[in-house]
């Protein structure tokens, strides 16, 4: 289980919240950090708990921006990988578009 736990913490969840940091996405860092601190902690490992530490201090510092400017505020839609994301979701939303138009088109013939 402790193994377990520190593949996670340094596969995912560490790597996550960077992103997310990155990214300036507050929303899924408020239900992370505090999630993630917790194994940090019962770690030992005084890396992951000063991590956490600076990870705590980011996003307090995030939200008393965010509460100053505006919900969202430090989120960058300029992202390389918003942008690509935004992308994608453009180019699924277009071919389902196509096909609900070919099936329109194909039962008005019958």
């Amino acid at each position: 289980m402790y193994t377990e736990k520190l593949n996670r913490l340094e596969e995912y969840a560490i790597p996550t919240i960077r992103q997310y940091i990155e990214l300036g996405w507050l929303k899924p860092l408020e239900t992370m950090i505090p999630l993630y601190r917790k194994d940090a902690i019962e770690s030992g490992q005084r890396e992951f708990i000063n991590l956490f530490g600076e990870f705590d201090s980011w996003l307090h510092n995030a939200k008393m921006y965010e509460a100053t400017n505006g919900a969202g505020s430090l989120f960058r839609h300029d992202h390389p990988e918003i942008v690509a994301a935004r992308a994608r979701r453009l180019a699924l939303l277009a071919e389902k578009r196509s096909k609900r138009e070919r099936c329109s088109t194909a039962a008005k013939r019958w």
